[in-house]
């Protein structure tokens, strides 16, 4: 009972964090450079006749240059030449240990959290990978047939915690075990690590075994 409410609470905590943290971050990014801006304004606005312009008028000022410096900055990004600074923002950061990780995890979740790629998977399965017996969970980005008429599912096997890289595997349909559980809750059990995990794999039913007439062999590419 206390080992059962023990994970009840966990989970929870860590479902939470996974929620704020994104929120917390993005806040404070925004604060740092709201104040900088702010900074910024207020020493020009003393120059304004009649003893300068009114705190409010100075936050707003300070609200249109953030967010016109914002608008800049994703500009920026759409062309080479920015892309290639954050490219080599990234390459410092990653060469530095703890930062490295900090970084590359908040900027997975926030990646993840803020796409709309999730939509485009269908459904999630579990397959048989590295090796026969050991299950890896995976979503469907499509399925078709091959030049010989076969059934054949196209996985992505995301990695944990960082869902942004994995592998694509083209299986078999019947080498596929299809769970009954949404994207969501998919991904947030591979974000955390198996910590956060639907009553499918808590205690409720458990998915059924492969048969033994299932086939195992699967082609996969990695992508990351």
């Amino acid at each position: 009972m206390i080992a059962r409410m023990f994970r009840h609470l966990r989970a929870r905590v860590i479902s939470g964090v996974l929620v704020l943290t994104p929120l917390a971050v993005t806040f404070v990014v925004l604060r740092f450079f709201y104040r900088l801006f702010v900074g910024y304004v207020r020493p020009i606005a003393r120059l304004m006749p009649r003893q300068g312009l009114p705190e409010y008028a100075v936050n707003g000022l300070a609200v249109v240059a953030l967010l016109a410096f914002l608008y800049g900055v994703g500009a920026l990004m759409r062309m080479m030449v920015g892309r290639r600074l954050v490219g080599w923002g990234e390459a410092v950061l990653n060469r530095i240990p703890v930062v490295k990780s900090v970084y590359s995890w908040t900027k997975s979740l926030i990646e993840l959290l803020a796409s709309r790629d999730r939509t485009a998977f269908k459904s999630v399965v579990l397959v048989d990978f590295p090796r026969p017996g050991c299950r890896a969970l995976g979503f469907v980005g499509g399925e078709g047939r091959t030049f010989d008429g076969r059934r054949q599912v196209r996985v992505f096997l995301p990695t944990s915690p960082n869902p942004t890289s994995g592998y694509l595997l083209l299986v078999d349909e019947s080498e596929v075990t299809r769970l009954d559980m949404t994207i969501e809750e998919g991904v947030r059990m591979v974000v955390s690590g198996g910590v956060l995990v639907p009553p499918l794999f808590d205690g409720g039913d458990s998915p059924p075994p492969a048969t033994e007439d299932q086939g195992h062999g699967s082609i996969g590419t990695g992508t990351g």
